[in-house]
């Protein structure tokens, strides 16, 4: 009896002692790997801390060598989800920013491929960057790299190409290198409205489902289109927003805002639209919400645009333009709200000769000033008949559309907006 109460007592002090060695033996590596990636982390003299970047920025340039138009698709690490980041026709280049570790998917032959982006930069991913650096700020701007990356897509084996194929495969390559140097690193998307045309740089890594929900709502046909953007700013009919919208290519499906109302005009404040002309349009995705994107602590400029909310993960089709001359305490707090991370912005240009003269007479809407309250432009009848009657003045949107990269002037890559 003593026997088998002695081995009770073995088993259970065994489990015990098991039971709390295994978990800290787990905490000890996991700290241990820390120590490994940050010296300093849990403890020390706080200016020796070195910052850890969990993941750096990086500007990928995918070849498309073959005869069918290539969706690139950035990848969701926790759900899976994909989301289009860009297009790469047929023997062209497809450039776009990133992060590195980020996976994107797309369709070859019958098959579905992946590719993860290298670390190949020494930029850090820009949430970690609010922590602070202690490097002086010449050895920051030392480290401030970019190293273009580039990426085959498909299968192709090189060696089995035809001399002629072979050589037009090493003028891509040679473009590809040329192009990143250039700045056609994110999607451009043309607008024109009443007060005159607008160019948006969509931003996909900054916020992948704000930019993925705002650039399918521009192109609701799912392809890419030239740009058919009528030029024409001296048309300020307000009350026929539609009076230059694009009808040169017949097979254009119009754009979700396309005759959009911008209903809420608020000077040093913000511009807000995304209330479809269209009744069926606005009433299909009145309620289908995206979920909230990581913040990245990407602080606001004026242009910059972002989504309106009402709460987390409620991010539709509305989103709002900062206007120029905002308080730079306004500019602070944009971005508190977790549905308010920047998708891309209006081209400074553009700020003083367009967006700046768009109609603010009516001020914010109620309580806090006259123009129009929202839920009345939802209804049916809410252009025709709310907005005809009672908002006279209001600036609209014409038409939106993605361009093309032979529509796209390229600029010089600029490291501050990576």
């Amino acid at each position: 009896m003593m026997r088998s109460n002695f081995l009770i007592l073995f088993l259970f002090f065994t489990v015990i002692c098991c039971g709390c060695v295994f978990p800290v033996a787990v905490q000890a590596a996991a700290a241990a790997a820390a120590g490994e990636e940050g010296e300093g982390e849990d403890g020390g003299d706080e200016s020796e801390k070195k910052i850890v970047y969990h993941s750096t920025q990086e500007v990928v340039t995918f070849i498309n060598f073959s005869n069918e138009i290539v969706q690139l698709n950035w990848v969701d690490p926790n759900t899976g989800d994909e989301f289009r980041s860009a297009w790469a026709r047929p023997y062209q280049l497809a450039t776009t920013q990133t992060l590195s570790g980020h996976v994107f998917s797309y369709k070859w032959g019958q098959a579905r491929l992946t590719h993860t982006v290298d670390e190949t930069s020494t930029i850090g991913h820009p949430k970690w960057e609010e922590d602070g650096n202690n490097k002086d700020e010449e050895d920051d701007e030392e480290e401030q790299i970019i190293v273009p990356q580039i990426h085959i897509l498909g299968d192709m084996n090189v060696d089995t190409l035809s001399p002629e194929m072979k050589k037009e495969y090493y003028e891509l390559v040679a473009s590809a290198q040329s192009i990143l140097k250039k700045k056609s690193d994110t999607v451009i998307v043309e607008c024109g409205t009443t007060e005159g045309t607008i160019r948006i740089n969509v931003k996909p890594f900054w916020s992948p489902r704000g930019a993925a929900r705002f650039l399918e709502l521009i192109d609701m046909s799912n392809s890419i289109h030239t740009n058919t953007a009528n030029n024409n700013n001296n048309n300020n009919n307000p009350t026929d927003p539609t009076a230059n919208a694009s009808t040169d290519d017949d097979t254009k499906t119009p754009s979700y805002y396309d005759g959009c109302a911008l209903n809420r005009v608020v000077p040093k404040f913000l511009t807000q639209f995304g209330i479809s002309r269209d009744y069926k349009l606005r009433t299909k995705y009145r309620m289908d919400t995206i979920l909230d994107d990581d913040a990245l602590s990407i602080p606001f400029k004026p242009g910059y645009m972002s989504y309106a909310g009402s709460g987390p993960n409620s991010r539709t089709t509305e989103v709002f333009v900062v206007m120029p001359d905002t308080p730079q305490s306004q500019l602070n707090y944009f971005g508190e709200n977790s549905w308010e991370t920047p998708f891309g912005y209006v081209e400074e240009k553009y700020l003083d000769d367009v967006v700046s003269k768009w109609y603010s007479d009516y001020g914010d809407m109620g309580p806090w000033g006259n123009g129009p309250n929202p839920q009345k432009i939802y209804e049916k009848g809410g252009y025709d008949k709310y907005l005809k009657e009672k908002f006279t003045s209001m600036s609209y949107i014409r038409d939106c559309v993605i361009l093309s990269e032979e529509d796209i002037e390229l600029a010089p890559l600029n490291l501050e907006e990576l």
